[in-house]
This record gives C-alpha cells, sequence and structure tokens, in this order.
C-alpha cells in the first residue's frame, strides 16, 4: 500500500521557517547587541528605543531577530503589532491587535484595560512591546504617543520602527527627547554581503562588486541573488537595471498611498542626482506648489543633501529603471529636459 507524503507538522514547519529567518539573516551585531541592551536594561533606562530606517533596510528582520533571541530568555513577554496590518488606523484597531496579541478576550480590548493587564503583568516579567511600519500609524501619533505610551510602567519597554524620523513632539519636547533612544539603520557591510553570498551558495562572487551595486540595501540584495539563482542576473552591475529586481524593490512603495501627482513629481526627481522646486518644475513643465513638494520630501527615500534634495540610492536607480520600464517616452522626455537645461547652463 503506498504511503502519502509526510505532512509537516506545525512545529517541523515553524522550525524550518526559523532556520530560514537566521539564513538570511546576517550582521546587525551592532543593532542586536544595542537592542538587547536596551530591552535588559533598568527600569530608570529609557523606556522608548526608536529603529529608523529606508525601506527594505532590514527594520522588520531585525525585531524578528529580537523576538527570537527573547523566546530564549524566561518568562519575556514580546508583543508585536505592524502598523501595515490595521485595516484601519484607528485606536481601537490598533488596541485589538495589541490585545489579541496578549491573548485577552476581546471584551478586553480597551484602553483601560489594557493598561492594567501590562501594568500586572511586567510585575512578574519583563515585557516588550514592537510596533513596527510606525509611519503607517502617523495619523495615531498623538493617541499613541499621549493616551496610551505615556501611561505605561516604565519598566515596559517599547521598540518602534519606521521609515521617516519621528514627529516632531518625540524631538521638540524635552520631556519625550530624553526619554527614547534613536537608531538609524544602515546598510550591510561588506563582510555580511560576503557571509549572505556564502549563505546563499552564489558561487564564485565577488563580494566587493554585490556590495557596491547594491548599495549594502539587505532587501536590493536580497533580489539580486534570487535573480542570480534563476539565472537571469549574471553581473551584479546590471541587478538595478532589472525591471523585476526594480518592481520588487519599488513594490511597497508604490502600493502606499500616492497621488498620481506625487507620483510624477517622484519619478522626475529621480532623473537629477540632487533637486529643488525650481528645478523640478524645469523637468516637469508645470509649477509645483508649496504644498506638492511638501509632500515630495516627506517621501521615506527623500532626504536633504546640502542646500538640496536626493532620492536615496537604491531608490534612485530603481526609480529610473521603473520609469523607462513603464513610460519610456516620458521619460526620455525628462532626460532631454535636464540634458538640455545643463546646456543651458
Amino acid at each position: 500500500m503506498a504511503r502519502h507524503p509526510e505532512v509537516p507538522s506545525p512545529l517541523k514547519t515553524g522550525h524550518l521557517l526559523r532556520q530560514l529567518k537566521e539564513l538570511h539573516f546576517v550582521g546587525r551585531e551592532d543593532e542586536m547587541a544595542l537592542l538587547q541592551g536596551f530591552v535588559s536594561a533598568e527600569s530608570s533606562a529609557p523606556p522608548f528605543f526608536y529603529l529608523q530606517g529606508l525601506p527594505g533596510m532590514g527594520k522588520s528582520a531585525l525585531l524578528d531577530a529580537l523576538r527570537r533571541w527573547l523566546e530564549s530568555r524566561p518568562a519575556t513577554t514580546y508583543v508585536y503589532v505592524d502598523g501595515r496590518r490595521l485595516e484601519t488606523k484607528t485606536a481601537e484597531t490598533f488596541l485589538g491587535h495589541l490585545g489579541q496579541a496578549l491573548g485577552l478576550r476581546r471584551s478586553w480590548w480597551d484602553l483601560q484595560n489594557i493598561l492594567q493587564h501590562l501594568q500586572r503583568l511586567v510585575r512578574k516579567r519583563p515585557v516588550v512591546i514592537a510596533i513596527d511600519s510606525y509611519e503607517q500609524l502617523l495619523s495615531l501619533d498623538n493617541w499613541l504617543r499621549e493616551r496610551f505610551l505615556a501611561h505605561l510602567s516604565p519598566k515596559v519597554k517599547v521598540v518602534l520602527a519606521g521609515r521617516r524620523p519621528l514627529p516632531s513632539p518625540w524631538t521638540h519636547s524635552p520631556g519625550w527627547r530624553l526619554l527614547v533612544k534613536h537608531h538609524g539603520l544602515g546598510p550591510l557591510k561588506r563582510e555580511e554581503v560576503a557571509e549572505l553570498l556564502f549563505r546563499m551558495q552564489v558561487k564564485a562572487a565577488d563580494p566587493d562588486r554585490w556590495w557596491h551595486y547594491s548599495y549594502g540595501h539587505p532587501l536590493t540584495l536580497h533580489l539580486m541573488i534570487h535573480a542570480h539563482l534563476e539565472g537571469r542576473l549574471s553581473d551584479p552591475a546590471r541587478g538595478l537595471q532589472d525591471p523585476e529586481i526594480a518592481l520588487g524593490l519599488l513594490g511597497s512603495l508604490l502600493q502606499d498611498p500616492m497621488s498620481p501627482r506625487l507620483k510624477e513629481l517622484l519619478l522626475a526627481a529621480s532623473w537629477p542626482f540632487a533637486f529643488d522646486r525650481s528645478l523640478l518644475e524645469e523637468v516637469v513643465e508645470s509649477p509645483v506648489t508649496v504644498d506638492e513638494f511638501y509632500e515630495l520630501i516627506q517621501c521615506s527615500i527623500v532626504s536633504r543633501k546640502e542646500k538640496a534634495w536626493t532620492v536615496a540610492e537604491p531608490y534612485h536607480s530603481a526609480l529610473r529603471t521603473y520609469f523607462l520600464h513603464h513610460d519610456p517616452e516620458k521619460a526620455h522626455h525628462c532626460r532631454q529636459r535636464l540634458v538640455d537645461l545643463e546646456k543651458r547652463g
């Protein structure tokens, strides 16, 4: 009698997923040491930690690595809320996700009961709350800061992760400024890229070239490795010129709520190495209002560069590839406009 293939048990599947996550997670020893020290610190230390980085820089992966580390510690409660998963950005939805993660019955999913539960819990064991994709919750920032976080026990450690700097009340208020430890998550180091290439069995690879052409950006690097293993990419120098890699990198960014006008300005901003409002007006050949420009520079991939602004790599290159692939006529027109402007001086 033929035997059916064994169906993986949840335990075996969970173990496999853990192994795969650990395989793909390289480096970040300094960041892990910071987070481990933060969650292990006495209650007199700042209770909030903000991890900021570009999309795809590995913030969620780092939080997941923290979760795995905490699982090895006895009796630590780790609660994770992802701003991307909240169907509606309301206090009720946030409390529902938090209450569910804490294992509370639905009738207890209100602010007072959750605060009381956390107060009782932290008397017995360490409690860590991680709120990911904080940029998705900016409409809730005042409520989260003043109604929820301000009323937590200082023994509850809260890790926030987001693409943009925290709103001004976090940094301008003397009280809040002293309660938050900030850390910017940068690119992977050369040796970390080499380690990932080794783990993924990318043979005869020059780590320096992979590091250089991926900008040490974890998501870009993973997309390039995947394309290489599929036989679609032989040279990392062409990685960000591949439409599939560019779209994979831009996927979450382009899925965010974005007006057609903002998308037009963002794509136009990807052609010059730096831009200001007047240059954009020349490229798109139409006036750019103050509000439109402000919305553009609030994008998580746009940053200040001396007296102008720039789109950060690898998104600068990926946007160019996307633009050329999806609207080549307009892309070439924008490029020609820049050439003409340079000739005019």
